[in-house]
């Protein structure tokens, strides 16, 4: 039966089919959240909610999660990290753990995580080609995860992200 709808935000990224799909609404999804007043992006946390006197609320978030802000809605408040994504479905964390190992360059483990398999194929080869192509091109991230809002350095992570989107794209992952 057709659909007559359009896809939600969350139908459209738990529908996207490969890793390089899914991290393109990611890189959307950042871009966004660095704009919501109140958000920071830092790769160190998933989501983390902060109080403080003179800012008030406001949370820290990285590329896995801003999805999780943007398309499933999580609240400013909302504590989410690595082992506690329990009011998301299996699918949203699996994309976010995806992420998380897309954002150091770790593509072997990005695919064990999106496709959840053991790849000793082709795929296999190729993901471990562009670890090792990408994890040192994307160090200087790894080693110092916090963006200052609106500075250049988000965007040169995001450019460098789209890179990796356009190999993941041309290997078929």
């Amino acid at each position: 039966m057709p659909r007559d709808m359009p896809l939600s935000k969350r139908e459209q990224y738990e529908a996207a089919a490969t890793m390089h799909e899914t991290l393109g609404l990611a890189l959307d999804d950042l871009e966004a959240t660095a704009k919501l007043p109140g958000y920071t992006i830092d790769m160190a946390n998933w989501h983390k909610p902060n109080y403080s006197q003179e800012r008030g609320l406001t949370c820290s978030v990285c590329l896995g999660a801003a999805s999780l802000v943007q398309r499933y809605g999580i609240p400013i408040e909302a504590e989410l990290d690595y082992d506690s994504m329990g009011m998301v479905s299996l699918e949203a964390r699996k994309r976010a753990l995806t992420m998380n190992c897309l954002r150091e360059g770790n593509v072997v483990a990005a695919a064990m995580h999106f496709y959840q398999v053991a790849m000793r194929d082709e795929r296999w080869r190729v993901a471990e080609l562009l670890r090792a192509e990408w994890t040192p091109r994307l160090w200087g991230f790894i080693e110092s995860p916090r963006f200052s809002k609106g500075g250049t350095r988000l965007e040169v992570f995001i450019a460098l992200m789209h890179g990796l989107q356009m190999d993941l794209q041309e290997a078929g992952l």
